[in-house]
This record gives C-alpha cells, sequence and structure tokens, in this order.
C-alpha cells in the first residue's frame, strides 16, 4: 500500500512517446497520400479532394506543433505541406477543362519540351520531372486565357443557337413573288442582345 511517487520525467516522456508516434503516423499517411497521386493518372486527379487533403494534413500538423515545432520531423512536414498547398494553382491550372490541345501546344513550345498530356504517362511525378512547376506563371496565364476562349465559344454557341430558330415573320410583298418582313421589331431585339 505504498503509495507511488509521481515523476514528471515519465510523464514527460510517455507525453512525448505519444506526440512522437502521432507524428510519425501523420508523416506515414502524407507520404501514402503523396505516392498515390504522384504516381496516378493526371487527368483522373481530383484536385479539390487534393486541396482538402492537404488542408486537413496542415491543420492536423498545427495541432500538434503547439508542442513540439522544434521537432526536424515537424518543421520537414510542414515545409512538405507548404510546398504541395503552394503547387495546388498549378495543378488546378493544368486540369482546367477549358484547356484545348493549342494551349497544350502552347505550353509545349514555351517550354521547349513535348510531353502527352493526356497520356496514362502524365502523372504529377512527370510534372515535376518536365519541369512544368517553373512555368507556373505561364501555365497561370494560359489557363485563364483558355477559359476565357471557352466562355467566349459558349456565347457565340448560344448566339448560334438562338439565330437557327428564330421565326422570321413574312409576307408578300406587291407583286407576290417577293417577300418582305412584317415586324422587325423582335429581329433587332436580338441582334442588339447578341451584339
Amino acid at each position: 500500500r505504498i503509495e507511488q511517487p509521481v515523476y514528471k520525467e515519465i510523464t514527460s516522456t510517455a507525453k512525448d512517446l505519444d506526440l512522437c508516434e502521432n507524428m510519425w503516423k501523420l508523416a506515414d499517411e502524407w507520404n501514402k497520400s503523396w505516392e498515390r497521386w504522384k504516381t496516378g493518372i493526371f487527368r483522373t486527379l481530383n484536385a479539390d479532394e487534393m486541396d482538402l487533403a492537404a488542408q486537413t494534413f496542415l491543420k492536423r500538423i498545427s495541432k500538434l506543433g503547439r508542442e513540439i515545432k522544434h521537432w526536424p520531423i515537424w518543421v520537414a512536414m510542414r515545409a512538405k505541406i507548404d510546398q504541395f498547398k503552394k503547387m495546388m494553382p498549378l495543378i488546378t491550372d493544368l486540369k482546367n477543362p477549358a484547356m484545348r490541345q493549342r494551349h497544350w501546344e502552347q505550353l509545349m513550345d514555351e517550354i521547349g519540351r513535348k510531353f502527352d498530356p493526356h497520356g496514362d504517362d502524365f502523372t504529377l511525378e512527370r510534372i515535376f520531372h518536365i519541369g512544368l512547376d517553373n512555368f507556373s506563371e505561364a501555365i497561370g496565364a494560359l489557363s485563364q486565357s483558355a477559359s476565357q476562349e471557352l466562355s467566349i465559344e459558349q456565347k457565340l454557341a448560344e448566339v448560334k443557337s438562338q439565330w437557327e430558330v428564330l421565326d422570321l415573320d413574312l409576307a408578300p410583298y406587291k407583286d407576290k413573288e417577293h417577300h418582305k418582313l412584317r415586324s422587325a421589331d423582335d429581329l433587332f431585339a436580338t441582334l442588339e442582345d447578341n451584339q
């Protein structure tokens, strides 16, 4: 019935071991996710899912960091996740559905290398091997331009479809061989809207 004394060192060591175990589990989860992303076919990757996962990892590592900010593993993991977060706009720009073959060819001319952006070998790992991460500003501008072009294409298709179904109200003209527009109000309204 002897009361066991509480040793602060043992309690502190147990707490550090728990933190260490949690940190290494987090590092292992991140490495598995990164391995899956970097070797996965680029066109099948879900950028929103990846960004959400990175946010979750960042929250978890920040929570652990309250007590272990000085540990090298924490610093290294934080740097990896921060680097990945900085890379997300590049991934989003490359996955832009507005990017057409002409945009990809323009990008290949810009970087001076050829690749197949729709091939099964086009992965995140390949993107870094090619060096596309060094052209993130140019890719961002190209993606924005592609989005604007797509918007124009969609608007032109909408205009075309309106004009294809526009009914013209024709009436016979004096000699009955020729016709004239009875009312041009709808025609002028549509023309004004589509200018």
